[in-house]
C-alpha cells in the first residue's frame, strides 16, 4: 500500500469516526441498539461518501419566455 493509499483511508476512517460519534452524541446512548447504531453507521458512511464525491449543483431551469402582450 502507498503512502497516499494509507493517508486516504485513514482520513475515510477518521471522517467515519466523527461523522458517527457526533451522531452518537446527538442521539444519546439511553435506548441504544443494532438498528440504532445501523442507522448512525448508514449515515456516517454518507457523510464520508459525500466528502469523497460531494454533490454537484444542478444546471438551473432555462428561464421560460414571456408570454406575448396583446398589442
Amino acid at each position: 500500500m502507498t503512502d497516499h493509499l494509507k493517508a486516504q483511508a485513514i482520513r475515510v476512517a477518521r471522517l467515519f469516526a466523527v461523522a458517527f460519534a457526533a451522531q452518537l452524541i446527538t442521539t444519546g446512548t439511553a435506548n441504544l441498539g443494532w438498528k440504532t447504531l445501523a442507522a448512525l453507521g448508514i449515515g456516517a458512511a454518507e457523510a464520508v461518501v459525500r466528502q469523497i464525491w460531494p454533490t454537484t449543483p444542478a444546471t438551473p431551469p432555462k428561464p421560460a419566455a414571456s408570454p406575448p402582450t396583446g398589442g
